[in-house]
């Protein structure tokens, strides 16, 4: 993947385009070093396919099938976020017969809009969206130093969070800096954007600055305490209280799924030890399982898989993906080279497992 600074993406409209185990540790970047942060995301990251009770160690991909599905379906199965050149598709996969069915599509103005990106509290991908997967996360770029926070729905339409709680400054003499603020994403029925090195909190259906708040949550206490160890954690999924399943992020690319305790950091493995990359875990709704993406991690060649897998460790059952007629790609193509390394913008995350 390509590396770039928040700036060049403001201002150039860059990372959208059209529409259409174990590792070694890595250090994190300031929060508020926006290059840094950048450069940090962009060295890893990404990815899915295979056939239902194949080996986990086979890189065999399948025949794709098509069938007609419409947008707008609602959200069942393993929930996953596919990205190809500025385009979004929210597809639901069958945990079962990895038959995808497409939930929702966003296509914003490039020369508008950002994602949320980088390595920030809340910028996995899972929190870009909300909870109903009808709106995303994205900073508007008003002018060359002016940002708003807001989300985009599907049919690309912008709501000014940043002008709903009264925010835009007025620029004079004596306050000559304008608004820079930036969508982080969603936590529940709350959206969160930050300016400067502080976050706040607004309700989703009534935003408004009476409603802001900046007191921090669990969730963000957790994940603040954990990339400021030597061990870099991004939580995909909460297992209870005190454990989470997260992606730990070693050299060179390397990206391990693993549970985490966060109370001391230690790592408890529910994938078999292997030469692959994991990542982006998912519970089941009985909690027993986890779904995650993996591709070999000395191929650039075999396309990425979705397992399945018990909590407990044991031996990961390969689902399809079987894109339909409107998918936006046929996610089991992608590649390693694909996912880290081309310019083409090529993204697929796990978002829940409904």
């Amino acid at each position: 993947m390509k590396k770039k600074i928040f700036v060049a993406m403001m201002i150039g409209c860059m990372i959208l385009g059209g529409c259409g185990g174990s590792g070694d540790s890595t250090a994190t970047t300031d929060g508020d070093n926006y290059e840094a942060e950048y450069d940090a995301e962009d060295d890893v990251l990404d990815a899915s396919d295979v056939l239902a009770g194949e080996d986990y160690a086979s890189d065999e991909g399948v025949e794709s099938e098509e069938d007609e599905t419409e947008v707008g379906t609602e959200a069942e199965g393993i929930i996953a976020m596919v990205r190809h050149a500025g385009a979004i598709q929210i597809i639901g996969i069958d945990s079962d017969s990895g038959k995808q069915q497409i939930v929702n599509e966003f296509c914003p103005d490039s020369s508008l809009f950002v994602l949320p990106k980088g390595k920030w509290i809340y910028s996995r991908s899972s929190s870009w969206i909300s909870d109903d997967f009808e709106k995303i996360a994205a900073t508007k770029a008003i002018g060359s130093d002016e940002w708003h926070a807001g989300w985009i729905d599907n049919a690309n339409n912008f709501f000014d969070v940043t002008e709903a709680v009264d925010a835009v400054k007025e620029v004079d003499f004596a306050n000559p800096q304008p608004a820079q603020q930036e969508a982080v994403g969603f936590k529940d029925d709350l959206f969160v954007f930050r300016e400067g090195g502080q976050y706040y909190y607004v309700p989703v259906d009534n935003p408004v600055a009476d409603n802001i708040t900046t007191e921090e949550s669990e969730w963000e206490r957790t994940q603040i305490n954990m990339v400021k160890k030597t061990d870099t954690f991004y939580i995909t999924d909460k297992v209870d209280e005190n454990h989470y399943i997260a992606d730990r992020y070693g050299d060179k690319g390397a990206i391990y799924s693993t549970i985490v305790n966060t109370d001391n950091n230690e790592c408890s493995p529910y994938i078999p030890d292997s030469e692959r990359l994991n990542w982006s875990g998912v519970l089941s709704p009985d909690n027993n399982r986890v779904a995650f993406l993996s591709l070999p991690k000395n191929s650039i060649e075999a396309g990425v898989e979705l397992y399945i897998t018990s909590i407990h460790e044991g031996d990961p059952i390969s689902v399809p993906i079987i894109p339909c007629e409107n998918s936006l790609l046929d996610a089991s193509n992608l590649t390693y080279f694909d996912l880290f390394y081309s310019e083409a913008q090529y993204e697929l995350y796990l978002l829940d497992w409904r």
